[in-house]
């Protein structure tokens, strides 16, 4: 008796550990600003049955929440139900391949970075990656054990809570009802003609999917499910494409790194993946003798292709594609795979490797600012929220976009005025936004045809208020501006230095990894970098006339630019033209050629060339789908060019007006300055 209780205690001990490891991995950062997928649990759990998807978590979240509103109570919640995963993965490979794949495979449910950041979502994935492997442990007890009663009890329980913490819950139970139904049913007595009639099935299934009336009724049962603010009639399917395909592989490293791990660290990311491809031909050769538990978890593992190939494919073209997150379910038959792998290699030749994976895995997340479509990947509201109290001066308001409402109210100073944008995109009156001696103007929106509506309200402010300061985390654009003394529409230029408060817009994703501002220095003028504006913009313009308001005598103009998706362009070919007005009526004109007097970012200016490359940061691969730019693929240092057009000594230029020549290509403004004159010697 004391042998098994001691065989019983010390795995007890080992599990309790790992269960500590597991909440101290957690707890990093457990109160980062929520994003935009958090608010809609918050809302969903306020509001119950909005959203049936994932109904079990929006109701435990619901009383969870109302004694403390903060991040990190309401990712606690998550936690919790993520370490839950840990001892039931203990039990599940501890039936499949013994106590040592059991502790293995809840080591790594402990550390894996994908399991330790579904955990700081406040959503339901946490939950549902919990309940999956329950399910999965449950189904190896229902083969394992001789008590019926608690077999079934098991196997009940874990299959009612699938669907209830995801509607892909029941993608996981069909296969697991197949499985036992193919190796443990009465009829018909054939294991061969069983096997039959499930194929039969499958294939039934399909084709009911397939069929038109089914996805029209389907799709507007699962939007009314979703809680969907407005229902939209199924007409067409997205399709089979490349893309799809490419989903698979994506998924498999998602799960060995989640999201946060540049694929470009050679020296990390190759090692790991051939110690993840090793553990796993190992776990497939193990369990080669175990053909039903082989079966079990190669068939959960299909439900990859299955989402990603078939119902990826039929689902209405406008709507939000699967990703990595929704084959949540099948994680835990990959980390039990690997678990078997590494349990029957010899004095544990593959358990270190794995876990060291997994932990510089999860070291790589935490530190990283680079992610692939993370749920825990956004803006920094917290700066934001300080930017913006320090920025007030007066009578203040924030003139906010749509995905900024909800952080905005949750981090925002009270005391600050916030006022949604909608009423001012049309026409030209901004109404009562002239009493403010200051806006704030915030938009967290990356949609092309919503940024040129931005535009043109930033246009319009430009008129009436002087640009004075911002910030830029990419898609977060945060802009100051100061009511002009009067209602001229000239520019001001900052007396110090010359810099002109230039016209800002909104930019695209190919400029994501630059964080703004920025002082960069060019040929000593000290240049202040919040902002950018393009030409041609998004509308198609491609002129900009810039008025200065009182500028002084300068004998030089400098410009900061780059030219991005002009690859086609020889060098000396010509990119743009500045053309300075000065209060004389002198113009003079000015070309900008590529590789002379600007360049494109992915290269330096050349050493003789006028311009110089004055700052440079890393421009990585950017996974971007529908949103694609020339170049989004490729990793290369990205470069912004300064250049100095000399000017006739003692001008004062009153108007700029840059002109886009090229046919190809987008040349983005970064600073423009009018430096004063230098002393004579």
């Amino acid at each position: 008796m004391r042998h098994s209780t001691a065989e019983w205690a010390r795995p007890a001990v080992l599990v309790a550990l790992l269960l500590g490891v597991g909440l101290l991995a957690r707890l990093w950062r457990i109160d980062a600003p929520l994003q935009g997928d958090d608010y809609n649990s918050l809302r969903e759990a306020t509001f119950l049955g909005q959203n049936l998807n994932g109904l079990l978590y929006f109701v435990l979240l619901h009383f969870w929440m109302q004694p403390i509103q903060a991040e990190w109570w309401y990712r606690l919640l998550a936690v919790l139900l993520g370490l839950c995963a840990i001892p039931i993965a203990y039990w599940a490979g501890t039936l499949l391949a013994g106590r040592r794949a059991g502790l293995i495979a809840a080591a790594l449910f402990s550390i894996a970075p994908f399991a330790v950041d579904t955990t700081h979502q406040v959503r339901g994935y946490s939950l549902f990656l919990t309940t999956s492997v329950l399910a999965l442990a449950a189904t190896l007890f229902f083969l394992s054990s001789a008590n019926r009663r608690r077999r079934w009890l098991w196997l009940g329980i874990s299959l009612v809570l699938l669907p209830l913490s995801h509607i892909f819950g029941l993608l996981l139970a069909g296969v697991l009802l197949l499985f036992l139904y193919i190796l443990r049913g009465r009829w018909p007595a054939s294991l061969s003609t069983r096997w039959i009639l499930a194929c039969l099935g499958l294939a039934c299934l399909l084709a009911i999917l397939l069929w038109p009336t089914t996805r029209f009724y389907g799709w507007q049962l699962l939007q009314r499910s979703i809680g969907a603010l407005r229902l939209v009639d199924y007409q067409s399917t997205r399709g089979l494409s490349a893309a799809q395909f490419v989903k698979i592989p994506l998924a498999l490293y998602v799960f060995t790194f989640s999201y946060s791990v540049y694929p470009l660290i050679w020296l990390f990311v190759i090692p790991a993946f051939l110690v993840i491809l090793i553990v796993a031909i190992a776990g497939l050769i193990a369990l080669r003798k175990q053909a039903p538990a082989l079966a079990l978890l190669l068939a959960i593992l299909g439900l990859v292709p299955f989402v990603f190939l078939v119902l990826d494919a039929i689902v209405p073209a406008y709507t939000e594609t699967a990703g990595p997150r929704h084959v949540t379910m099948t994680w835990p038959a990959f980390a039990l795979l690997l678990a078997v792998g590494a349990s029957r290699a010899r004095n544990g030749i593959l358990t270190l490797p794995l876990l060291l994976v997994a932990a510089i895995g999860l070291g790589v997340n935490w530190s990283s600012d680079w992610s692939y479509a993370g749920e825990s990947a956004g803006p920094d509201w917290h700066a934001a929220a300080d930017f913006a109290a320090s920025a007030a001066a007066g009578p203040t308001a924030v003139l906010y976009d749509g995905r900024s409402q909800d952080p905005i109210t949750f981090y925002f100073p009270a005391q600050l005025r916030r006022i949604g944008y909608w009423d001012y995109l049309q026409g030209n009156d901004l109404g009562d936004l002239l009493t403010y001696n200051r806006i704030i103007f915030l938009t967290n929106d990356y949609q092309v045809e919503r940024r040129q509506g931005f535009d043109q309200l930033l246009d319009r402010l430009k008129n009436r208020f002087n640009l004075i300061g911002g910030r830029v985390e990419y898609p977060l654009f945060e802009y100051v501006f100061e009511r002009k003394r009067t209602d001229g529409a000239a520019d001001a230029v900052m007396p110090a230095n010359g810099q002109i408060r230039q016209p800002l817009r909104t930019y695209g994703l190919e400029f994501q990894d630059l964080r703004l501002p920025l002082t960069i220095e060019v040929d000593g003028t000290p240049l202040t970098v919040a902002g950018a504006f393009g030409l041609p913009d998004l509308l198609g313009a491609r002129e900009q006339t810039i008025a200065l308001d009182d500028p002084p005598l300068t004998d030089r103009l400098v410009l900061l630019s780059t030219v991005v998706g002009a690859e086609d362009l020889k060098p000396g070919s010509p990119v743009a033209e500045v053309v300075a007005e000065s209060d004389r009526g002198e113009r003079q004109v000015f070309p900008l050629r590529m590789g002379m007097e600007t360049q494109d970012w992915s290269r330096a200016c050349p050493p003789a060339a006028a311009c110089k490359t004055v700052y440079q940061w890393h421009k990585r691969i950017a996974f971007v789908g529908q949103q694609g730019y020339p170049g989004a693929w490729r990793d290369f240092r990205a470069g912004l060019h300064g250049v100095v057009v000399n000017l006739p000594p003692t001008t004062r230029v009153r108007r700029i007006t840059l002109r886009y020549l090229a046919s190809s290509g987008r040349l983005s403004v970064w600073g423009l300055a009018v430096p004063p004159q230098r002393l004579q010697q």
